[in-house]
């Protein structure tokens, strides 16, 4: 097609994209994938879930006609994924979807093509329950169109011209599961005390049945500082301790196991809202109360030169798994240094949380946008990752926070998203999940529309699976 609403250009899929690549930021995810006729040009073009920019509006005032659902991605991807992208050939008025690599940019670039625009991630192997995608050639429209299989017979392709099938180039969900119904949304603590810089952003909760309190929760601040600990009997009314667990300027996201009456927690160091490049690492620390904590020790090194600042690594989470026993560390990382730096969520595994200083580190999930904040809890033989994202808002002319889900059959890979994603729209992220008595607590910041943040919660019932 001639006409394609414009996309903000962004950082390229890794280090062999040259050719300053386009990021298209959907509103939902696993990213619905469309079809649309371009009726000047005889192009179909195939694009991902509504943007700020290629609305449906954006799209029909362009002259494209026939929207039309063809199957689901995803716009966070994982090691096991490849990325795709769409090319125009400004001779044949045509646009392509390769996945990266093949063939290489500098065989489209060679072919003509120009305006590699980043689309979904999707799988190049068949996984169970995903569907093979193709690509016809229409010789007389000279049109590329993609097809996932069933979505059009062969039959019927030949019969409307089309010829050359190709593939399959990467396989795709044609549906599905889905998350929790969830409560609606009440606030559970703003900031309140004097040592307080800034809004309680996090909260982590442990069943500790010590001081009166069945409950201890471990909150952290928007801007980092000090930690806090609150008390609480119904998991919605906290009371809060009114002297700050830590002063390290600079500690942020707790996040607390209670396991044979030792109190692990990880948190992050160096985070100050305020500097531009702050230098992020994670450590570990343990008590025996609950409130006197250890030294700490350093799970994940800070990345760094002298006055440089390489990369981030933080937004950590500790969780252990039901199933095995075992320890997963999960964190947000961004290699500023490198070229195209993409968001990052990186995982290690070990049998005690000590042991998470020196185990392999394995990357999960990765996005050219905002991806950050990976938290999880096990149900049912499903691992449930909480990602934030920051995306158009469907209400204000602007980028928000948003939630996202990824699931998996194992704690340590082949994370994808769910359907329904962003699971929570416009100013809800740092999403901590959860689970007491059947019950799912999640806990997160929530951002209202005039910047002010508080700690929020909602409750869904683990009885009721979608």
């Amino acid at each position: 097609m001639s006409t394609v609403p414009a996309l903000e250009s962004k950082g390229g899929e890794g280090p062999e994209s040259t050719s300053g690549v386009h990021s298209a930021l959907p509103t939902a995810a696993p990213m619905a994938v469309y079809r649309w006729w371009q009726p000047n040009d005889q192009d179909w073009i195939t694009v991902t879930q509504e943007d700020d920019e290629a609305t449906d509006a954006a799209m029909l005032a362009s002259g494209c006609l026939r929207k039309t659902l063809q199957f689901y991605a995803f716009f966070i991807g994982n090691p096991e994924m490849v990325a795709v992208y769409r090319w125009w050939q400004p001779d044949d008025k045509d646009w392509i979807t390769i996945p990266d690599g093949s063939p290489s940019d500098d065989q489209m670039i060679a072919w003509g093509y120009t305006q590699k625009t980043f689309q979904f991630f999707a799988y190049p192997t068949q996984k169970p329950g995903t569907v093979p995608v193709y690509r016809w050639w229409h010789p007389h429209d000279k049109d590329w169109i993609t097809a996932a299989d069933s979505e059009v017979n062969d039959d019927q392709m030949a019969q409307w011209g089309y010829v050359n099938k190709t593939g399959p180039l990467f396989y795709v969900f044609p549906n599905l599961g889905g998350y929790f119904p969830m409560s609606s949304e009440r606030t559970v603590m703003t900031q309140s005390l004097p040592w307080e810089g800034s809004a309680p952003h996090t909260l982590s909760v442990v069943e500790a049945n010590r001081g009166g309190y069945r409950y201890w929760g471990y909150y952290g601040l928007t801007d980092g500082g000090d930690l806090g600990l609150a008390y609480s009997n119904d998991l919605v009314h906290w009371q809060k301790d009114p002297t700050p667990l830590l002063r390290d300027s600079g500690s942020r996201w707790p996040s607390v196991q209670l396991v044979n009456n030792v109190f692990y927690m990880v948190h992050d160091v160096g985070f100050e809202m305020k500097r531009e490049s702050p230098v992020t690492y994670i450590v570990l620390r343990t008590s025996a109360d609950g409130k006197v904590w250890s030294s700490p020790t350093t799970l994940v090194q800070p990345e760094t030169e002298p006055g440089v600042q390489m990369s981030w690594n933080h937004n950590v989470t500790l969780f252990r798994d039901p199933p095995s026993g075992k320890f997963y560390l999960y964190w947000f990382r961004k290699p500023w240094h490198m070229s195209n730096a993409q968001s990052e969520i990186w995982v290690r595994g070990a049998a005690t949380p000590e042991g998470l200083a020196t185990a392999d580190s394995i990357m999960l999930a990765r996005s050219p946008d905002v991806l950050a904040a990976p938290q999880v809890f096990y149900h049912n033989g499903t691992y449930y990752m909480a990602t934030e994202t920051y995306e158009q808002s469907v209400t204000y002319e602007q980028s928000v926070w948003k939630t996202r889900i990824l699931v998996s059959d194992r704690p340590d890979g082949g994370f994808a998203e769910i359907p329904g994603n962003p699971i929570f729209g416009d100013g809800i992220a740092c999403f901590f999940q959860h689970t007491f008595n059947n019950t799912l607590y999640a806990y997160y910041c929530a951002q209202a529309p005039d910047g002010t943040w508080s700690l929020a919660m909602r409750t869904g019932s683990l009885s009721e699976d979608q």
